[in-house]
């Protein structure tokens, strides 16, 4: 099969471009197996799982806390301003 000298530009872009996809991938998968195989990966996936589950509990903290605060400095608030002291 022959490629028509018009469209080898074209032909030979497209190899181009192909094996720099599949170069990328190709680095992309070796990264994956070596980070399958090393435990330096895999401590690093645990590290990254314990960061993770500690955002995910400061932000379900947040908002409770934050509303908590809330009631305390508007209490205060209250007592100073000659209002009823609420706890006292």
């Amino acid at each position: 099969m022959s490629v028509d000298p018009r469209n080898a530009p074209a032909e030979g872009l497209r190899y181009a471009l192909n094996f720099r996809t599949l170069a990328k991938e190709e680095k992309m998968m070796n990264i994956m197996k070596r980070l399958w195989k090393e435990e330096e990966g895999q401590d690093l996936l645990e590290y990254a799982l314990l960061i993770v589950l500690v955002v995910l509990v400061a932000a379900a903290a947040i908002n409770p806390l934050g509303q908590a605060i809330a009631n305390v400095y508007t209490s205060a608030n209250t007592c100073i301003g000659g209002g009823a002291c609420v706890g006292t």
